[in-house]
């Protein structure tokens, strides 16, 4: 997390483990910049996030977090 280059954009998948990966998206969709989209994948239950690196970084805390109260 300790970064300098956050403004690249990367293709960051996120496995959950938990919670149903479409209800960490719907939760999340509302806080993306324009520029970013994130896919919920059902079958493998991850999200596929496209964006920077500073918003991979964000959404990594945000997902452990939710992914873990799901339980």
């Amino acid at each position: 997390m300790l970064r300098t280059d956050k403004g690249l954009i990367v293709v960051k998948i996120f496995k959950i483990k938990e919670a149903p990966a479409g209800t960490i998206s719907e939760l999340l969709q509302e806080n993306l910049p324009d520029n970013a989209t994130l896919t919920p994948d059902p079958n493998s239950n991850q999200l596929v996030l496209f964006g920077d690196i500073g918003l991979a970084q964000h959404l990594q805390i945000m997902i452990n977090q939710l992914d873990r109260n799901a339980v």
